[in-house]
């Protein structure tokens, strides 16, 4: 049954358009294609090109082998200094994506689409696509800092902006890495590559402080985590810390700050959503929250949610993912029994 939250926008709201290359489809993309077939009002298409390509009910599947031209992207691939090797090229497919992307809208007819990452939670979007095609064509992502911005969210309602993207990542494969460079293309072309409002709205009791151009955030009324919020809530990726548990209040350097502590989560039963605040400040829907430890069945629970922000708004740090929980606690308990005896024994060598 869809979620009436989305209903009541229906007419307004883009294809969502995901995009997976890679032969195994994880289990995580599996939980949020069928979340989405049922709740997104708007066709929603999958982009892979894996030999055993899953069957949801409700999701167009695609092979984007059968139409996407790879020249231009391996013009780029000779190009770039990223580690092709992490993690089966990850960071040569996250800027392979705006290739297919683009070429997609090209082969379909569509004019715009909505792109969301796979371990994204996307929430009713209300009229948000109408206030951004209001402020022009353009492609709109969240952006992290001055340094960073990312495409697990993006909204494109221009096909030109796109192709720009995808001419400047071959010119300038070789400068940094996908989120470096999307937000050095913002500085560039503020009308065609705009951030909207992520966490940055909110470290600050007043909006305007943010240090890059964005579209602020009381003209949209909404926000979109480009990564810290969810790594504040949920933790981060359990594959970067195989070795000790996953705890929420996680950020990194350069995509946020110890300013985070400044935001506070709140589920609304009623509008079945999370939002989000600066203390004291007005609640703003989050409209797509990045769940980077991939816990996504909990992500798409109300109950889950709920908890969950409530212990983001907590000042402790509560566990996530309770792996090598045991050797953790035995870790603290032998750093802590020995911070202790080095105490007592400064004390004692003090007084003799």
């Amino acid at each position: 049954m869809s979620n009436p939250n989305f209903a009541r926008s229906k007419d307004n709201y883009p294809p969502l358009v995901y995009f997976y290359s890679g032969r195994t489809i994880p289990r995580y993309a599996m939980i949020t294609l069928k979340k989405v077939a049922v709740t997104w009002p708007a066709e929603v298409y999958f982009l892979h090109n894996s030999p055993e390509p899953p069957a949801i009910e409700g999701i167009i599947v695609e092979d984007f082998g059968a139409w996407y031209s790879p020249d231009l992207f391996e013009a780029v691939r000779a190009t770039t200094h990223m580690d092709s090797e992490f993690r089966e090229g990850f960071w040569l497919h996250t800027i392979e994506r705006f290739f297919v992307l683009s070429q997609w809208l090209e082969v379909s007819g569509n004019s715009r689409l909505l792109h969301a990452e796979l371990d994204v939670r996307l929430f009713s979007h209300g009229d948000l696509f109408t206030r951004l095609d209001e402020i022009g064509p353009a492609v709109y992502m969240p952006r992290a800092s001055l340094q960073q911005a990312g495409a697990n969210w993006l909204y494109c309602n221009g096909r030109d902006a796109l192709r720009l993207i995808v001419d400047e990542f071959c010119r300038r494969a070789g400068e940094g890495f996908e989120m470096q460079l999307l937000a050095r293309f913002m500085d560039d072309f503020p009308d065609k590559v705009r951030a909207v409002p992520s966490h940055t709205a909110l470290e600050n009791a007043d909006p305007s402080k943010v240090q890059f151009p964005v579209v602020d955030i009381r003209d949209i009324g909404m926000v979109v985590d480009v990564h810290p919020l969810g790594t504040w809530m949920l933790g981060q990726d359990r594959r970067n810390i195989p070795h000790q548990p996953v705890f929420n209040h996680f950020f990194y350097e350069e995509l946020g700050s110890e300013k985070l502590r400044n935001i506070r989560y709140h589920y609304s039963w009623k509008n079945h959503r999370l939002e989000v605040r600066h203390k004291g400040g007005p609640r703003y829907p989050l409209v797509a929250l990045h769940v980077h430890s991939k816990v996504m069945r909990r992500a798409h629970s109300p109950y889950a949610l709920a908890l969950y922000a409530w212990l983001a708004n907590q000042n402790f740090d509560s566990v996530v993912i309770p792996q090598k929980l045991c050797a953790y606690f035995r870790f603290v308990g032998r750093a802590t029994r020995d911070s202790v005896y080095l105490s007592l024994k400064r004390l004692f060598s003090r007084e003799t």
